[in-house]
């Protein structure tokens, strides 16, 4: 008798994503909310995973009544590449995102992200802010290099981080660009 292909990671995580999803569905007349927040150079630094400076009140709140990863791990050391990898389930070398200007759709255009996965199973999908990748401060309230099939909705807030404060910053390696080369 044939043994089954072994399943790639993707395969395994769009079939065990797609599983839950469907799960949760029929579990439930409603199906649960999902939050998603995604934070740039935070490690563990929230009252939630106990850090002893760091007070986070709301953030402690909402890690308390959902789901904390204890064992969260980079891809690879720049912001594109690991955030197309997490939102595709594609490890970097497969997206070929090795750097921040590549938009994963340039090798793979046909992939199902983690959002349009969540519209397939009835979900409203959208985000605010930066969950693909664009330049801070230079692209804050850009589409950046997002990926609109991911998104029902999208909203790019311009904060007080581009408005104001951005002025007061001095860059003193212009060839690199104001995001890699923030000086005060």
């Amino acid at each position: 008798m044939d043994q089954p292909a072994p399943l790639s990671r993707r395969q395994w995580m769009a079939r065990t994503a797609g599983s839950l999803l469907a799960t949760l569905l029929r579990a439930s007349a409603r199906p649960p909310n999902v939050l998603f927040i995604a934070s740039d150079d935070l490690n563990t630094c929230l009252g939630c995973y106990g850090h002893p400076l760091v007070r986070t009140p709301n953030l402690d709140r909402i890690a308390a009544r959902g789901v904390r990863f204890e064992r969260a791990y980079c891809q690879y050391p720049l912001c594109n590449p690991s955030r197309a990898s997490l939102m595709t389930g594609l490890a970097p070398d497969t997206t070929t995102v090795l750097d921040n200007s590549r938009h994963f759709r340039e090798a793979i255009p046909d992939v199902l992200t983690l959002g349009q996965l969540f519209q397939k199973n009835g979900y409203f999908s959208a985000r605010v802010g930066k969950i693909f990748h664009y330049g801070v401060p230079g692209q804050i309230g850009t589409d950046g290099l997002d990926d609109k099939p991911t998104w029902n909705r999208v909203i790019n807030p311009c904060g007080v981080d581009k408005t104001r404060e951005e002025a007061l910053l001095t860059n003193y390696t212009p060839q690199r660009g104001l995001g890699s080369a923030i000086c005060l």
